[in-house]
């Protein structure tokens, strides 16, 4: 009778044992990317026509699913129409492009600015939010208007995660550094938070500051134009690894990528 006793003691313990460790070895791959409106960031939507659609589709979806093939994507400046295809018909990002994704969680487009998150975890509530901030910038910078956030809650493995796709006003860094300070304050009463986007600044100083952990230490180049790490994902109460950039002619930005786990 002690021996089934102490079998069934140690089962549990083992049992419990493995459940902690499969939450502190859970990880995900997630990723950045300043889409340019599949325009190569010089105009507010699409421009491929009928006879590009195959190629770039093609080159697209290779880049998507094969060279990044995160688990999360936060994309900045997004189309909800890729383009025309062979018949002139236009065609949703969403369904021919990002299809595999089971979550798609599309912005409104606001000048340059349309943020999206595409996610198979589990991603809920997820809203947009104005940058607060920028009212104090409308009469010199009317653009930062257009600029926001999505955020929503991210479940995994039992756990809920603050998940943040920004994308702040460009050419204006007193505006970036107001809108990434209203960031920090928003989420700070959160254990564990993910923002990915288009920072539009290579400091990131107030995130170090705060306590988040960065894959672009300023090092890393995103938008190779002008040699700038303007793409970032931050994160607290998460570590990150296998940082990386895609390199690809098919936006004005490279795709950021890494892994995020949870802390052991």
């Amino acid at each position: 009778m002690n021996k089934i006793l102490l079998f069934l003691l140690v089962s549990v313990f083992v049992s419990l044992r493995c459940v902690s460790q499969s939450k502190g070895d859970y990880s995900f791959v997630v990723s950045t990317w300043n889409i340019g409106h599949f325009a190569n960031g010089k105009k507010n939507h699409s421009l491929i026509n009928s006879s590009q659609y195959q190629s770039k589709l093609k080159g697209l979806h290779d880049i998507l699913t094969d060279s990044i093939g995160a688990d999360i994507m936060c994309l900045n400046e997004y189309s909800h129409v890729l383009g025309t295809d062979q018949n002139k018909k236009k065609r949703l990002s969403k369904k021919v492009l990002l299809n595999k994704f089971k979550i798609k969680k599309e912005g409104r487009l606001a000048g340059f600015s349309c943020n999206s998150i595409f996610s198979n975890l589990k991603v809920k509530n997820v809203k947009e939010c104005p940058f607060n901030s920028s009212k104090s910038y409308l009469a010199e910078t009317p653009r930062a208007a257009n600029y926001y956030y999505l955020c929503g809650d991210l479940y995994v493995n039992g756990v809920v995660v603050k998940l943040v796709c920004a994308h702040t006003t460009s050419s204006a860094i007193r505006i970036c550094r107001a809108q990434i300070n209203e960031l920090i304050k928003k989420f700070e009463g959160y254990d564990r938070v993910i923002m990915c986007g288009d920072w539009n600044t290579t400091n990131y100083s107030q995130f170090k500051i705060a306590g988040y952990s960065m894959a672009n230490d300023g090092s890393i180049i995103t938008y190779p134009k002008k040699s700038y790490a303007l793409d970032n994902i931050v994160v607290k109460g998460l570590e990150i690894s296998d940082v990386r950039v895609v390199k690809t002619d098919l936006s004005d930005h490279y795709p950021l990528v890494c892994r995020v786990s949870f802390k052991k």
